[in-house]
């Protein structure tokens, strides 16, 4: 008699070892097909890192921001078309006009921080000429980011802020004669651009620098090392190349 054993394997195991092959070889798939040599590997895997961990920060703040102006936009005018005193509706007016240059800052400057690493990305590296793009890329958007972070330190932009604010109490202060309205609300807009300066996102002049610091400054065989994920007897394996 000659009998025959029969091995079942549940649908749920089957799934779980189809997944777990098609997320170990993805890895693979990527390796193969990247053309960038391994110090531009080393460069865009600092760049689009550093870019991307600044990004939900710069997203926060702009979004907030411009929530913050918009609706200081909206409520004061609808308080400004139903206000009777003159000094309080002139005052409320001023303050539409700043929370309206405060959204055209947020929509019309780059705010290149918030896109993280995506003008990147949308490159692909299936050759050298497009490693050497993306890698430029990579590095406009930081340099471009850490140029924007400049602004919390810019005189031109404090001063600015203040000679709007104080022109603004001035003219309520002593056209419509209010002193109280008119240093209450200097006061109060003033605190809040500085703010709105002080918290601009700011990592990324530290990461420009450390860029330039761990692969400008140091000799090329500092950082040119590379590593490959590959199929061994045992499973999969990571190599190092010195």
């Amino acid at each position: 008699m000659m009998l025959t054993t029969l091995t079942r394997f549940r649908p749920a195991s089957i799934t779980a070892v189809a997944l777990l092959l098609a997320l170990s070889s993805t890895p693979l798939v990527q390796a193969q097909t990247s053309a960038c040599d391994s110090q531009t590997n080393a460069r865009l895997d600092f760049l689009e890192t550093r870019l991307e961990a600044g990004r939900t920060h710069a997203t926060w703040w702009w979004r907030g921001w411009l929530g913050v102006f918009s609706v200081g936009a909206v409520a004061q005018s609808v308080r400004a078309g139903l206000e009777d005193h003159a000094s309080d509706r002139a005052d409320m007016l001023f303050s539409v006009g700043k929370s309206l240059l405060g959204v055209a800052d947020l929509t019309l400057r780059p705010h290149a921080t918030r896109h993280g690493a995506d003008a990147a990305r949308a490159i692909p590296t299936d050759s050298a000429e497009n490693c050497a793009r993306r890698l430029a890329a990579a590095e406009q958007a930081l340099t471009q980011a850490a140029k924007e972070a400049e602004v919390r330190y810019s005189w031109t932009r404090h001063l600015t802020s203040l000679a709007l604010n104080l022109g603004a109490a001035v003219l309520v202060s002593e056209v419509w004669d209010d002193r109280r309205t008119g240093w209450t609300s200097f006061a109060i807009s003033e605190a809040s651009a500085e703010a709105h300066i002080w918290s601009h996102p700011w990592r990324a002049e530290d990461d420009l620098e450390k860029y330039h610091e761990r692969f400008d400054g140091a000799p090329t065989a500092a950082i040119d090392t590379q590593w490959q994920l590959a199929a061994g007897p045992g499973g999969l394996e990571v190599r190092w190349e010195f």
